[in-house]
């Protein structure tokens, strides 16, 4: 099974990876969500890396994206580890 990653920046600080699933799933297939956390504050470090089957719908990546009242971005990581598998995650453009 392929797998892209997403990087999720500009997330709000309560942002949970169950908002995240939820908002996602109407995209495609979400395999896992990273949330990196900042230990000193307890709070989210702003970014989420999203793992989604191959075949997602474009409209991801084109459209204006608005989660729990904040504006966030969505890029297509390049091939990258990823830090649950340790398997390569194929560019989205392969």
């Amino acid at each position: 099974m392929s797998r892209i990653q997403l990087a999720v920046t500009n997330i709000g600080w309560a942002c949970m990876k169950s908002d995240l699933r939820a908002y996602f799933r109407k995209f495609g297939t979400v395999l896992d969500v990273h949330i990196p956390m900042n230990y000193e504050t307890g709070f989210n470090k702003n970014i989420a890396f999203l793992y989604m089957k191959e075949g997602f719908s474009n409209d991801l990546l084109q459209d204006f994206h608005v989660i729990d009242g904040q504006e966030v971005t969505v890029k297509v990581q390049a091939n990258r580890r990823s830090p649950r598998t340790n398997t390569n995650i194929p560019n989205s453009e392969s």
